[in-house]
C-alpha cells in the first residue's frame, strides 16, 4: 500500500513516517509534501492508496487540494 503524507511541519512528517514504519511496515511512503500546491502537483503525477493530511497547511486547507485536482482533471 502506498501512502502520501501531507504535513507542513518537518517534525510531524518525521514522526508520522516513524510511526508508520514501526506499526505498519507494509505501508510504503510514496511521498511527503508540505503545501496545498506541492500536494496537488504530486497527485497529478502520482497515486496513493492512502493519504495522511494535516488540515491547515501553510498555503491553505488540505481540502483545497481536491478542489484544485478536480478542476484540472
Amino acid at each position: 500500500m502506498k501512502a502520501l503524507i501531507v504535513e507542513d511541519e518537518i517534525l510531524a512528517q518525521e514522526e508520522l513516517a516513524r510511526i508508520l514504519k514501526k506499526h505498519s511496515p507494509d505501508i510504503v511512503i510514496a511521498g511527503i509534501t508540505g503545501s496545498v500546491r506541492d500536494s496537488a502537483e504530486w497527485l497529478r503525477k502520482n497515486t496513493a492508496d492512502l493519504i495522511f493530511m494535516d488540515i491547515q497547511l501553510s498555503d491553505g486547507y488540505c481540502f483545497d487540494i481536491f478542489r484544485i485536482i478536480g478542476t484540472s482533471a
